[in-house]
């Protein structure tokens, strides 16, 4: 017997039937308007329907996407066209131990594996391995799934825990849900506590993040049904700080759900707190910032600029940022409530180095605080820091572009520092709320909105991390769809697709990047060029490592460190004397490990070439306060980010304990080099200076 085949995976299908090259994951999620990870859930449905079928499965090709070869296609539209009208949702296996763990959490009857099975439409073995997955996952929240006879199958452990547990899952089939593709609970129920929340976002003007609402909406509906008072109805434990019973939310939460008790309206509230937009009236801006948090917040900038290798021109706004945030999440991380960020993966794969560096200045945080830090919250770190990192603009501004952002202003900043560095010869980009857009705009003025907005707006619609495509539709649309060359008339689209099967994918949105900025600024393109995504093996040669048996004072190490740089003409004597006056003035603020120390200055003090050396000591140099160094890596940064997959990849050198205790034990430069190189693997080509 045929399987049936879901009506999103037959949409996903007839997608592909008509395509004609290779159409990327996210090219496809982007059509249909649903999340990447969705798409690779509907293809693994698919392959399954396609083997009861006797077709060859669809197999992806990495970053490239998803293309039919002709017979592919004609065998795919016969089994579709042979397929019933009636279409009914087929869950993928992620989707089912989400399904599953939330019928659990919240149940009104006693829930078995035969019950599972039947709703999930699968073998009772298939859920039973299921199970098996869910109780892995369970234990990183410190949380177990048990299994009694007379009960059957609940989850024990920490009652906030098991929320956060239950949130997390409930997002990810939350589409679904909304839907009404699967149910755990009546909608109807859903939709009353829904209406009670949009009218506390009414009254206080403001918005939270997409999702939140919903999710607590069926928070509170479970609450009243669920028969598992433990999960739900517990006595919570939680403090009772003053600006949170202070709070608006709090007085409006008092105010629409009096049934709850006072500790389920204060956690109702820090849900509220840690989810709203970070979009301020100017009001709230100027209200005196939370001593802890502006200090440190005020500490992590002065971290990642010593990390990071760079200084923020305007730190000010930066630490103003992040003490709003931290005010905000702080609730987050004190009371276990889960904090999803929606745009994680695309984070993660866009700005891989920079999150990096905030993973090491998270546990900064984490230290200060108490408390661990998620991946999600270190996306968001990731936005605000990304959001303020600068390339210097050049050129005249002509256009006005607003951004409208409802995920956060951390979004809103890095779109906005997108936009500054593909078209700087804009006259203002700027990031407002929905309400505060101008009642009369000027024809030229752009709008780049991450949510669909009124028709009359005439609004570009981006993703909140933005793609390249996103990239051409707003340059195509700022430049009203004319070709911007000073070359031969023809569109710089054009020129890139003629480059783009010279250049490694990877690099291929950098490239045409600096491609399109090459045409309104006047920076040459291969300087633009050589400085995307260099990494260590691309910068560290033999004569720039220096190995010495000697004892020196730690002014002449740093001499010796820098030495090769110099000899090359990538730095000047000027830096190296700045990177001692840094000392001199700030301390050992350089030391990345106790044996490892990172000398840097600011670009403008004497770099000429984006470069890096090392510099061993068998003997130790000694540093001010008592700290001493084994090993000295100068840094010449050009910028405040074509060094960040170098400096990813020196974070990873400094984690390899066995590398470094070989290299510590080496007995000439050479073996240094070599030990080096065979843990950082082989150098890019096509992009080397």
């Amino acid at each position: 017997m045929k399987a049936i085949l879901d009506s999103r995976c037959r949409q996903i299908l007839n997608f592909l039937v008509n395509q004609e090259r290779m159409i990327p994951i996210s090219e496809i999620a982007l059509a249909l308007q649903i999340p990447r990870r969705t798409v690779y859930y509907d293809l693994y449905k698919i392959n399954e329907w396609l083997e009861t079928v006797g077709l060859s499965p669809i197999q992806p090709k990495g970053s490239q996407g998803v293309l039919l070869d002709d017979l592919q296609k004609e065998l795919v539209r016969t089994e579709l066209s042979c397929l019933p009208d009636s279409t009914v949702y087929v869950l993928a296996p992620a989707e089912r131990i989400d399904f599953c763990v939330c019928q659990i959490l919240i149940p009104t009857q006693v829930i078995l594996a035969d019950h599972l099975a039947h709703l999930c439409q699968v073998s009772r073995n298939t859920i039973l391995n299921d199970l098996k997955q869910a109780k892995r996952l369970l234990t990183n929240y410190h949380l177990n799934l048990v299994y009694e006879v007379a009960t059957g199958y609940s989850i024990v452990g920490d009652p906030i825990k098991k929320r956060t547990f239950f949130l997390h899952h409930l997002e990810r089939i939350l589409p679904l849900l909304n839907q009404d593709l699967v149910r755990i609970i009546d909608p109807g129920l859903v939709s009353i506590e829904l209406e009670r929340l949009f009218q506390i976002e009414t009254a206080l003007k403001t918005k939270y993040v997409v999702g939140t609402l919903e999710r607590l909406a069926y928070l509170l509906a479970v609450l009243k049904l669920s028969r598992d008072k433990g999960l739900l109805n517990d006595h919570l434990i939680l403090e009772i700080e003053q600006d949170v019973a202070n709070s608006a939310e709090h007085q409006l939460v008092q105010t629409a759900f009096p049934e709850l008790d006072e500790q389920e309206r204060l956690y109702l509230t820090i849900h509220l707190l840690g989810a709203r937009v970070a979009i301020h009236s100017p009001a709230e801006r100027t209200e005196p910032a939370n001593r802890l948090f502006e200090s440190l917040a005020t500490e992590m900038v002065d971290f990642f600029e010593q990390l990071a290798c760079i200084n923020f021109s305007a730190p000010q706004g930066l630490v103003s940022a992040l003490t709003s945030h931290l005010k905000i999440s702080y609730y987050r991380y004190k009371y276990g409530i889960f904090d999803i960020n929606p745009m994680l993966e695309d984070i993660r794969h866009k700005y891989p180095h920079l999150f990096e560096i905030c993973s090491e200045v998270s546990t900064l945080v984490s230290q200060k605080l108490g408390y661990p830090i998620s991946d999600g919250e270190i996306g968001y770190l990731t936005l605000h820091f990304g959001g303020h990192l600068r390339m210097t603009p050049a050129g005249k501004a002509v256009k006005r572009i607003y951004i409208i952002c409802p995920n956060g202003s951390s979004t809103a900043q890095l779109i906005k520092n997108e936009l500054e560095q593909i078209i700087p010869d804009s006259l203002m980009i700027d990031v407002l709320s929905i309400m505060e857009l101008p009642e009369a705009l000027n024809p030229d003025d752009l709008i780049v909105s991450t949510v669909e907005l009124d028709p009359s707006y005439h609004a570009l619609q981006v993703n909140p991390i933005l793609t390249r495509q996103d990239k051409r539709n707003v340059l195509a649309r700022y430049h009203n769809n004319q070709a911007s060359s000073n070359l031969t008339g023809k569109s710089v689209d054009q020129l890139f697709e003629r480059l783009a099967s010279l250049i490694p994918e990877q690099n291929r949105e950098d490239v045409y990047t600096a491609v399109r900025q090459f045409f309104v600024s006047p920076k040459t393109i291969i300087d633009e060029i050589v400085e995307l995504n260099l990494n260590l093996a691309d910068v560290l040669t033999l004569d720039r490592v220096t190995w010495n048996l000697e004892t020196v004072s730690w002014q002449e190490a740093i001499h010796l460190a820098a030495l090769p740089l110099v000899k090359d003409h990538s730095i000047s004597e000027r830096y190296v004397e700045a990177m001692i006056d840094c000392v001199q003035t700030h301390g050992s603020y350089i030391f990345l490990t106790p044996d490892i120390a990172l000398a840097h200055a600011r670009p403008e003090q004497g770099v000429d070439q984006l470069s890096l050396s090392i510099y061993v000591s068998q003997t130790g140099v000694e540093f001010p306060q008592g700290k001493s160094a084994r090993m000295i890596i100068v840094l010449a940064p050009i910028d405040q980010k074509s060094h960040m997959t170098i400096l990813t990849e020196v974070l990873e050198l400094v984690r390899n304990t066995n590398v470094l205790g070989e290299i510590f034990q080496a007995k000439s430069q050479i073996e240094v080099y070599q030990l080096i190189r065979s843990s950082i693997g082989q150098p890019m080509t096509g992009l080397m200076p």
